[in-house]
């Protein structure tokens, strides 16, 4: 059995803005499927919008979005592996698209492939380079790799590009993350130092 993740709140802002805004047209037999696919998923229900969005995949392999879709469902029924397959699909069919690397760079964070999830954000930037949500997932995933400083750089350059308020709201909170981390840091060393002795 599947272990579930719960997608946090970057992969989800996302999934949830792209599926919001995002409505695919009508044209075609296979289109019917993805619409289908993209009001299940706008709905809630995540395990029918993979089936029918699963569906649209095999009947038409070469559909970027109902692979897309397909990607938002996997994501949010915590299959980030699968959804990485799907997006890597979607980036050969319709490449260079910032919010398809942004949400590859979200399913190999939550995969555990940190040094991908990297490559996709940094691929996001250089399509787009004020994309908060990629600037907000490099910095995440730069802290979770424990390289606090170059988080701290992430955190300030994309609070000085990026209009994105999910975004700015995200690089803030990481940035008081990475503050009170090195707070604790600093206090730890002086401890030390002292002997500890306080």
């Amino acid at each position: 059995m599947k272990h579930l993740i719960k997608v946090a709140p970057l992969a989800f802002a996302l999934v949830s803005h792209f599926v919001t805004t995002a409505a695919p047209a009508a044209t075609g037999n296979n289109s019917v499927l993805v619409i289908q696919g993209y009001q299940l998923l706008s709905r809630g229900a995540v395990g029918p919008a993979i089936d029918t969005l699963s569906r649209a995949v095999r009947q038409v392999p070469g559909d970027a979005s109902a692979r897309r879709y397909l990607a938002c469902a996997l994501l949010q029924k915590g299959l980030a592996a699968e959804a990485v397959t799907q997006l890597k699909a979607v980036l050969l069919i319709e490449p260079g698209q910032a919010s398809d690397l942004v949400m590859l760079g979200d399913a190999c964070f939550y995969a555990g492939k940190l040094n991908d999830a990297v490559a996709a954000y940094k691929e996001a930037l250089r399509v787009d380079p004020s994309c908060g949500q990629a600037l907000a997932g490099l910095a995440q995933t730069c802290f979770n790799m424990g390289n606090l400083g170059r988080a701290a750089e992430i955190c300030r350059q994309g609070l000085a590009l990026t209009s994105d308020s999910q975004a700015r709201q995200k690089l803030t909170a990481l940035a008081g993350k990475i503050s009170a981390r090195n707070s604790v840091a600093l206090s730890t060393a002086d401890h030390q130092r002292d002997g500890g002795a306080r």
